[in-house]
């Protein structure tokens, strides 16, 4: 959902930040910085998965954390 959200709102505020027709350089750097930050995503995902949830401990702590956050979202 938070990435229809993004895609959508995309061209209306790099349109609001383009200056002098540089609408497509702004769109580059929008879509590489969205790739670095999904690989680092991925890699801390990787990580925490291997190393946390290797043991019991960290598979109960790691969903006692998750379902903090979840609860205090709503």
């Amino acid at each position: 959902m938070a990435l229809v959200s993004a895609r959508a709102t995309r061209l209306p505020v790099y349109s609001a930040f383009a200056k002098e027709d540089n609408l497509s350089d702004l769109y580059a750097k929008g879509e590489a910085i969205s790739t670095l930050s999904n690989v680092l995503g991925l890699g801390v995902g990787i990580y925490l998965a291997s190393n946390i949830a290797a043991s019991i401990q960290g598979k109960v702590s790691a969903m006692a954390i998750f379902l903090l956050i979840v609860s205090t979202s709503k």
